[in-house]
């Protein structure tokens, strides 16, 4: 889809309900790579039994992935982890960094089906990884895109400060940048984030995944990945 990024579609995943946040444990059947690799659900159909993952090639497992040919099986379990909330009365603002859109589309595809105005704001390095401009999916749950970019400075934390008051969304929804959440944590918005930490088993057996809150540490996993942006401390 972009420099560097993929888009995985596996039919036959009968995940029952899934939560816009919620993610999968992914492994290719028969590689060397032992343990599972988490993702977001970047889209699914539960009738149809359709998931949709959109993952960065970053290392063995995902290198794996990035080899899989129609026909070939993978092991999917989930749906895993607490989702977004969908609370959103009126506008909701979708802020997103890089692949942490993948976080995003599913939960912009279930507010504009709840009736929410869904605006999206796409942070990317350069125009070599932008994953929104022509992103159908996200053009049409959105009635608005920002595309901003690093290389030319649109990417800054004023210019995404005055997006968000401009816009003045009831809820903020944001995913994996630790300087989105601070900046959100400034702000008078209602806002969401979905943490992005290195996981192991994905079930809370493992205690990989520790993040900081308010109220002590919890787990990403188990407790999250999405937590209230004035609960966690980044």
């Amino acid at each position: 889809m972009a420099r560097g990024y993929k888009h995985l579609v596996l039919g036959g995943c009968s995940l029952g309900r899934v939560d816009p946040g919620q993610f999968v444990m992914v492994k290719v059947d028969g590689h060397e790579v032992l343990l599972r690799r988490p993702f977001t659900v970047y889209d699914y159909d539960e009738e149809r039994g359709v998931l949709e993952i959109l993952y960065k090639v970053t290392g063995r497992g995902t290198r794996a992935m990035a080899e899989l040919r129609e026909g070939d099986v993978v092991s999917v379990l989930g749906p895993l982890g607490r989702g977004f909330p969908l609370d959103c009365p009126g506008k909701a603002l979708l802020l997103a960094r890089g692949v942490g859109l993948a976080s995003l589309t599913y939960l912009g595809k279930k507010l504009r089906e709840a009736g929410c105005s869904v605006v999206t704001v796409g942070s990317f390095r350069g125009r070599g990884e932008d994953l929104a401009t022509g992103n159908k999916l996200v053009e049409g749950f959105s009635s608005r895109v920002y595309v901003l970019y690093d290389e030319d400075g649109t990417s800054s934390l004023d210019n995404v400060r005055r997006i968000l008051f401009e816009e003045n969304p009831s809820t903020v929804y944001t995913c994996g940048s630790k300087r989105l959440i601070r900046l959100l944590r400034q702000t008078p918005f209602k806002a969401y984030a979905s943490v992005e930490e290195r996981m192991g088993c994905g079930l809370g057996a493992c205690l990989s995944c520790v993040v900081r809150t308010v109220h002590g540490y919890k787990l990403a996993c188990r407790d999250g990945p999405v937590f209230d942006v004035r609960e966690l401390e980044v």
